[in-house]
């Protein structure tokens, strides 16, 4: 599989395939697919709540939230091209490389082929990428448990003396462990559960694969997120 550009300290082995200025890569698509139960999806990456309708979009979803490469994600549901309006209905996700639409393979729409052309065109004019994704990627182990289980933790956040104490550590020693960083700080009690939260956050990066435990490492966040005016609801 192309490695996609730029991408990634933490997605195994490249992170997706690149499709460009609409190409169209041919895919057999699944005949039957289970009628979607929406749902929202909101994170530190995201303006408004984006639209998720499957359970690899939830993945993809929390595995972009913690990809410190990510600047932004939303939900494009549609594109005007040339009066007519376009149904795109996936994630976007803004790179410093440029925006990309996240097609997972076995989420797509049954489409004919003027209405696939029509699609690729539309997101094409606007100069997004595309990017192709599967189940094997987006499922890819140990790194989508690892993303689920950092992601777990997000509801609940640590004390505000304890943020500042490892953020405070973080910027004095860059890159080290979280058993390390537990150390370093005086902590008392398992720090996991907070380093997870400030990851959710986007205010640190962790190393996730192969292990997540004591042996991650974790640095302060290196980059900044998109202005909400940079990211997309969707577009005329």
């Amino acid at each position: 599989m192309a490695r996609s550009p730029n991408f990634t300290k933490g997605f195994p082995g490249g992170w997706g395939a690149v499709r460009g200025n609409g190409r169209h890569l041919a895919r057999r698509r699944r005949s039957e697919k289970a009628v979607p139960s929406f749902k929202k999806f909101f994170g530190a990456k995201t303006v408004v709540p984006i639209t998720i309708a499957s359970k690899l979009q939830l993945d993809l979803a929390i595995q972009c939230s913690l990809d410190p490469e990510i600047r932004a994600l939303s939900f494009l549901p549609w594109l005007n091209f040339r009066g007519e309006t376009v149904d795109v209905g996936m994630m976007v996700a803004d790179f410093d490389v440029g925006r990309f639409v996240l097609d997972i393979v076995e989420d797509r729409p049954l489409r004919d082929i003027d209405t696939e052309g029509m699609h690729l065109l539309a997101i094409a004019e606007r100069g997004i990428g595309l990017m192709e994704f599967d189940a094997e990627d987006i499922l890819s182990e140990p790194f989508a448990s690892n993303c689920r289980e950092v992601w777990r933790h997000r509801p609940t956040a640590p004390l505000p003396s304890t943020q500042a104490s490892i953020l405070g550590e973080l910027s004095r020693h860059g890159s080290i462990t979280i058993r390390e960083l537990s150390k370093a700080i005086g902590f008392d009690g398992d720090i996991a559960p907070a380093v997870y939260w400030l990851a959710c956050a986007d205010l640190v990066e962790l190393e996730l694969a192969p292990a997540l435990g004591g042996e991650t490492l974790v640095s302060i966040r290196s980059s900044r997120l998109a202005t909400p005016g940079e990211r997309v609801v969707g577009e005329k």
